[in-house]
Formats: C-alpha cells, sequence, structure tokens
C-alpha cells in the first residue's frame, strides 16, 4: 500500500462501517470512528489486522475487515498525446510501455509512435527518453524498450497532417477480446497476428 492508493474496507456484519478510502500523501488512511490509521508499507492483510484489532474496542464481538486495493494509484504512470484516453493508469505491478499504451486505448491515427517520449523524474531532474514504439511493434519485439516506472509519464506526439494521412492509411485497429487493443501501424506484407 502506498500513497494515493484507492482502498476498499468492508466490516463484516457491519455494513455501516464498510467505505472507500484514499491513502494520504503522508501514507496514512482516516477510518471512523477509529481516526487515522498508518498504511503505507503495509499489505492489505496487515491493514485489516490493524484495522481489525482497533475496531474491537468499539465492536461488543470481534469481527473480520477485509481491505482490498481498488486503484493502484502509488504505482502510476502518465499518459498524454495522441492516444484514445490519456490520464494516469495505476498498476499493481507496472507493464511494459506497449501494454501501458494499450490501457490508454492504443495510439491514434496521427500518432507518432517513432518518437514516444518517456519522461522520468530523478531527484530534481527529468530524464527524457525518446523511444521508437513503430520500430518494436513492426519487429514484433518489445525487448528494446526501456522498462516503466512509478511516475514515469508517456507522451506521444502528433505527426503533422501529411505524416499522419499516410500513418491512417497504414495502420489496423484492433479491438475485442484481445491482449492489446488498439491502434497499430502495419508495414506493406505485414500480418496482424503478431499483434
Amino acid at each position: 500500500i502506498g500513497a494515493d492508493d484507492v482502498l476498499s474496507i468492508s466490516v463484516w456484519t457491519h455494513p455501516e462501517l464498510e467505505r472507500s478510502v484514499t491513502v494520504t500523501s503522508q501514507g496514512a488512511i482516516i477510518f471512523p470512528p477509529i481516526g487515522e490509521i498508518p498504511a503505507a508499507g503495509l499489505t492489505a492483510q496487515q491493514l485489516s489486522d490493524r484495522i481489525s484489532d482497533r475496531l474491537s474496542s468499539y465492536l461488543r464481538k470481534t469481527t473480520t475487515v477485509t481491505v482490498t486495493i481498488s486503484q493502484y494509484l502509488s504505482r502510476s504512470v502518465f499518459v498524454s498525446g495522441a492516444v484514445a484516453r490519456p490520464g494516469r493508469f495505476g498498476f499493481e505491478k507496472i507493464p511494459g510501455l506497449l501494454d501501458v499504451l494499450s490501457q490508454a486505448g492504443g495510439a491514434l491515427p496521427n500518432a507518432d509512435l517513432g518518437k514516444v517520449q518517456v519522461v522520468r523524474r530523478e531527484g530534481a531532474n527529468r530524464r527524457q527518453m525518446t523511444v521508437d514504439v513503430s520500430k518494436a511493434l513492426k519487429d514484433g519485439n518489445d525487448q528494446g524498450l526501456p522498462g516503466l516506472e512509478p511516475g514515469d509519464a508517456v507522451v506521444v506526439p502528433a505527426n503533422t497532417s501529411a505524416q499522419a494521412e499516410a500513418a491512417a492509411a497504414e495502420a489496423a485497429g484492433i479491438i475485442g477480446e484481445v491482449n492489446r487493443p488498439g491502434l497499430y501501424p502495419v508495414a506493406a506484407g505485414q500480418d496482424l497476428w503478431m499483434f
């Protein structure tokens, strides 16, 4: 559990105590009637046990508390630019760049996947990496792409209008029950089975 994570808390036989809470930047949650409880760094089970112990002084019977992490925003990546759904995406474990772009709905037809920027904060400084995602898609291999870290920002730039028309003519949209839905560039003679 980390700062900004959203937790769902349920207390067996006490539906009035069920709620959704957000971990503060100081790493705590507020849970009435107990008040503030440190949560950052704990597992969901450890936090469940702490809440249950503290509730025992308020309830007549010992009860079971269940804590689930509904949004992992302490481990999130920001995606902006020419994607279908820009925004902040939280993960239990940060996936690869292609999967993060897929979570953002895939690239738009005018996206320049050859110049995707990954911006990483390193202390007070920012490091910017330019990544050729189109090459990884064409090769069917994402091994050359950098691993993402919590807090990274992925910026997908848009092509100029002439480039966008050419890119849209050479793109295929993949939707439905597939691992990575989205819009992908397709080179001449390339099969779609690799997506």
